[in-house]
Formats: C-alpha cells, sequence, structure tokens
C-alpha cells in the first residue's frame, strides 16, 4: 500500500510495502511481503500538495483518521429570491493533479470516507418572479483518463437534500479505467455552484484510496 501524505511526485516509485484495513493504516509490513503496485492512499495529513484545491481546505475539528481531513468552505452569500432567503454557494473542485497509473492492474477501486450536508434548490421562472435556473447544487466523484473528459462515479444530493451526518466508507469499481494504456488516472471531488435554503452545507472528505492488485 502506498501513502501519501499530500505529495505525489514520487508516482514513478516502487511500491513502499504499507498495507493496512479500511479503518487505521497498520505499520509497514515485513520486507518479504510483495509489493502492491495499485494501492495508493492519500490521507491529507501534510498538506494538499499534489491536489489543486479551489474552496477546499484541510481542518482538523473533524476527521476520520489521524489528524486532518479535507473540506469545502462555507457560503459566500445570502440573497433573497421570490420571497425565500436563499444561500449561494460557489463551485468547490479538489483535483487530483498527477495522474495515478493503473496500467498494471488487474483490478481496482475508489474507496473513500465523506460526511456531507447538500441540498438542491431549483430556480423558478414565472410571469412575477424571476432567478437564475439550471444551479442545482450536488456533489460529484468524478474521474478521468489520460486528459480525456471528466466522468462522475458518483452524486450526492441532486435529486433531493442529503446529509450524512457520520463517517461513511464510498466503494466505486475502477474497472473501466485498468489495465494497459491507463497510464493517467485523475480524480476530483466537486461541490458545484448552486442554491440552498440551509446556510451550513458542506462535503468532507477523509483518506482516499485505490485498492487493487
Amino acid at each position: 500500500m502506498k501513502y501519501y501524505h499530500g505529495i505525489l511526485a514520487v508516482w514513478a516509485l516502487v511500491a513502499l510495502g504499507c498495507g493496512g484495513g479500511d479503518d487505521i493504516p497498520s505499520e509497514p509490513n515485513g520486507s518479504n511481503d510483495p509489493p502492491e503496485d495499485c494501492a495508493f492512499v492519500f490521507d491529507f495529513e501534510s498538506g494538499l500538495d499534489g491536489w489543486e484545491a479551489s474552496g477546499w481546505s484541510r481542518a482538523s475539528d473533524d476527521v476520520y483518521v489521524g489528524s486532518y481531513s479535507v473540506t469545502t468552505g462555507p457560503y459566500t452569500t445570502m440573497e433573497r429570491h421570490c420571497s425565500e432567503d436563499l444561500y449561494s454557494y460557489p463551485n468547490r473542485e479538489l483535483t487530483l493533479t498527477s495522474g495515478i497509473d493503473l496500467s498494471r492492474c488487474s483490478s481496482a477501486t475508489l474507496t473513500f470516507w465523506h460526511k456531507l450536508r447538500v441540498q438542491t434548490v431549483s430556480g423558478i421562472v414565472g410571469p412575477f418572479c424571476q432567478w437564475e435556473t439550471g444551479l442545482r447544487q450536488g456533489c460529484s466523484v468524478e474521474i478521468s483518463l489520460n486528459g480525456g473528459p471528466w466522468t462522475t462515479l458518483q452524486g450526492f444530493g441532486w435529486i433531493r437534500p442529503e446529509v450524512i451526518g457520520s463517517w461513511t466508507k464510498v466503494t466505486l469499481p475502477l474497472d473501466a479505467y485498468i489495465g494497459p494504456g491507463s497510464t493517467d488516472v485523475r480524480l476530483r471531488f466537486r461541490m458545484t455552484r448552486g442554491y440552498a435554503q440551509w446556510p451550513n452545507c458542506f462535503w468532507r472528505v477523509d483518506r482516499v484510496g485505490i485498492e487493487g492488485n
């Protein structure tokens, strides 16, 4: 298992030979253990190096494991629309800037732990009241292969309000992104611009990992 405490400049190195369960990383394995070329963990303990963070930051007040998680910022403004007070949230993206090489993997699964509070409020258009439509707040886990377009692996809160109040593990298969040619696999966590009646919508993520062989 490769552990990246926020530093991704060592993709070309061989596996570090660390392993652990789903809950808390274990101590390094013995020297006779085989390398796990398709296993990675990003725990954000040493910063956000290797990630481009727009509207995301590290936080120590609520974590799954270790001392830090990453979280989105709060709303920016309150606006009055059609007799309603709505909170305006900007786009917030956390993007892996160095691609993961999954070309030698026979299987791979993306895992992460998260909490969220997100509410979708669609626009209103009428003869006496109008405000911007098409801005539906939601959370998406996205993937890009070799510089190609971003594809959504999983969405949260797009259809109805969604609250995940305790640390919850998400497991997403990456079978379509492994094997020969899959040398630059990138991930993105995106909480999109939108409106909500709730003033404290957020998305908090910890221990992003790829499990595979």
